[in-house]
């Protein structure tokens, strides 16, 4: 009876035992941290690396994956104001910021006669000089830009403004 006793006993304690006595077993839990030598986890490994994987699709459709608003087009070109440029074909024509501005005033009222006062007054409006031959400056400048398309211009009604229009050919 005693060595049944024991037994009961000592299986008992193993079963439950109380918080104080428990103890870890060290060398499992490290091995289940960290590898011995010459032992690998693959499966750990291909679960990081995927997890990764997604992480970066993630990132990339967040980044890329939102709906790119449609550029509007004036004549043959994509006028992105945004990003200060015409496009092309494929070719990137670079504006200025006060080339893109007065480009996208005329673009806004296209066929419309915008006088020079409201262009000097909206594209010039943060700097207390303004100067009227500084309008026909970027004006001629634009006006080389948009050369690529021959149907595309800036007409000029004198002494009044300007007006961006295709011409009929």
């Amino acid at each position: 009876m005693t060595n049944e006793s024991q037994t009961t006993k000592g299986d008992h304690q193993n079963v439950n035992p109380a918080p104080w006595e428990f103890k870890t077993n060290t060398i499992q839990i490290e091995s289940l941290i960290r590898p011995r030598q010459g032992q690998s986890y693959p499966s750990i490994s291909m679960v990081i690396s995927g997890m990764l994987v997604l992480l970066g699709v993630t990132l990339l459709i967040g980044r890329f994956g939102k709906s790119v608003p449609a550029l509007p087009k004036l004549g043959r070109f994509l006028f992105n104001a945004k990003d200060q440029c015409l496009l092309l074909e494929g070719e990137v024509i670079s504006l200025t910021d006060k080339e893109c501005r007065i480009l996208e005033l005329l673009n806004n009222n296209f066929g419309e006669l915008i006088s020079r006062e409201t262009l000097l007054q909206k594209v010039w409006i943060e700097e207390g000089v303004i100067t009227g031959r500084s309008l026909d400056m970027f004006v001629s400048k634009l006006r080389k830009k948009l050369s690529r398309d021959p149907e595309l211009r800036i007409a000029n009604v004198h002494g009044k403004g300007y007006k961006l229009e295709i011409s009929e050919v």
